[in-house]
């Protein structure tokens, strides 16, 4: 099963852009110019990068792949702030399924809370043949709690799992990037949209939706791609009520597998999409 690398580093990336801002200076040219348009027969400059194949061959994989009889979850609990991204101490990691509570708590992370290396790894969950339908809960105090979502129920071991865990002035900030400001009370869902290559590549222009009972939910998805060719794949749905979620994801008429989330308030849940197993 591939990771979701991709969603702590283009979170990072997006708010560094953001804090960066404007310099202040003025955008008026010193003297108007104008540029002659290229001949309609020109070639492309060698330069120019060739366009972005996706491996989309899994998504005519129907059929999860066998499952382990146990499963461990290991990866880095990372904060993104205005100084970057980097590994955060202090925080709570669990694998979860449903409320998390009693039988639904799978694993607590070690060590717990997180060190100063962010490093987590959870004890083996017993799956008793049936993939886990679960997801990573990571809490701190100090933080918006973070759910992550792979793109299925796990049928093995899903290691390099980073997870984003963000403070209000991040969230403050976003709006400053194109999105809707966010409401208190609402939460947050980050769409990360990758191929089926081991190393996946997140898929710039892909439709996405975030509905609750079949009806839209949350403020129109936000595509950051759209600040920066560097953040292809990723799509922000803010002011999303708490509540479960479905997410989906399609590209050029390949519909990816859905992907159901839950939404609390004063959180970010990341959803992964893939297109097949």
């Amino acid at each position: 099963m591939g990771n979701i690398r991709l969603l702590a580093s283009s979170l990072f990336a997006l708010t560094s852009l953001v804090a960066c801002g404007d310099d202040g200076g003025s955008n008026t040219p010193d003297a108007l110019t104008i540029i002659d348009a290229a001949p309609v027969d020109q070639a492309p400059p060698i330069d120019q990068p060739p366009p972005i194949t996706y491996d989309l061959a899994c998504a005519t994989n129907t059929t999860p792949p066998a499952v382990a009889q146990t499963i461990a979850v290991s990866g880095t609990v990372n904060e993104v702030s205005m100084s970057g991204l980097s590994p955060l101490a202090g925080a709570v990691v669990k694998a979860c399924k449903g409320d998390c509570t009693d039988a639904n708590l799978l694993a607590t992370a070690t060590p717990n809370p997180t060190d100063d290396t962010g490093n987590f790894t959870t004890g083996q969950i017993a799956t008793n043949g049936t993939a886990i339908d679960g997801y990573l809960l990571i809490t701190k105090s100090t933080h918006w709690p973070t759910r992550i979502y792979p793109f299925a129920p796990l049928t093995g071991n899903l290691s390099g799992a980073p997870t984003a865990m963000l403070t209000q002035q991040v969230i403050d900030l976003l709006q400053f990037a194109g999105l809707d400001p966010q409401v208190a009370g609402n939460g947050i869902v980050a769409v990360v949209v990758t191929d089926c290559a081991a190393t996946p590549t997140g898929v710039g222009g892909a439709t996405v939706s975030v509905t609750a009972g079949a009806t839209a939910v949350g403020d129109d998805p936000f595509d950051a791609g759209a600040l920066d060719p560097a953040f292809a794949g990723v799509y922000f749905v803010t002011n999303v009520p708490p509540g479960d979620v479905v997410v989906k994801a399609s590209y050029q008429g390949t519909n990816f597998l859905d992907n159901t989330a839950t939404v609390v308030a004063n959180g970010l849940t990341g959803a992964q999409m893939r297109p097949g197993y």
